[in-house]
């Protein structure tokens, strides 16, 4: 075939101009995605933690799900208390700066929608590794409602990741990984 019939071909077929990826390129390309980010974590960076007599019901329950979780102490000061992480807080803390529970891992590919030449759609279905045991704990999932839906989430809430692939560049993510839906 002559050279000028190749180029025609591909003004005539521009998709064959594009490499097509496996389903595993696509799972790599969200996997390192979520390799590059922070481990997902509670967000609470401030240690000790002063809560006076009058503090908010819902700071005082997240902290109380703290010590229900093993991961806080609270010791009587004045008219309210002081939290103080345990040594299994302390471990953690240590290591991230914050009480942190896992990593997003991509536990299957449901889905791959291309929606044109250049963006194709992934639905993937995830776990969380390392999970610490402590995650599961449901007095710190019903305070912590992000926690509570990663770790009810694992392997059957459906997220959504939008690749862009173009011609002779790396495909990569456009934005964060999305819930296509939650159950609350």
């Amino acid at each position: 075939m002559k050279m000028s019939s190749l180029i025609t071909l591909g003004l005539l077929f521009p998709l064959a101009t594009v490499a097509q990826l496996s389903e595993l390129d696509y799972q790599q390309r969200v996997q390192d995605f979520f390799d590059a980010e922070s481990p997902l974590c509670l967000g609470e960076k401030q240690w000790p933690i002063h809560s006076p007599k009058g503090d908010a019901p819902w700071n005082r329950g997240r902290l109380h799900s703290l010590v229900e979780a093993g991961l806080a102490q609270a010791t009587p000061e004045g008219t309210g208390k002081v939290y103080r992480l345990s040594p299994v807080g302390e471990q953690n803390w240590r290591q991230y700066g914050d009480l942190c529970y896992g990593r997003m891992q991509v536990s299957s590919i449901e889905k791959i929608d291309r929606v044109n030449q250049e963006l194709v759609v992934v639905y993937f279905t995830y776990r969380l590794s390392p999970l610490e045991s402590w995650a599961y704990n449901r007095s710190l999932r019903f305070a912590f409602s992000e926690l509570d839906n990663l770790v009810g989430g694992m392997e059957t809430t459906r997220y959504s990741a939008t690749i862009r692939e173009t011609l002779g560049g790396a495909a990569k993510l456009q934005d964060y990984p999305v819930p296509v839906e939650l159950d609350y």
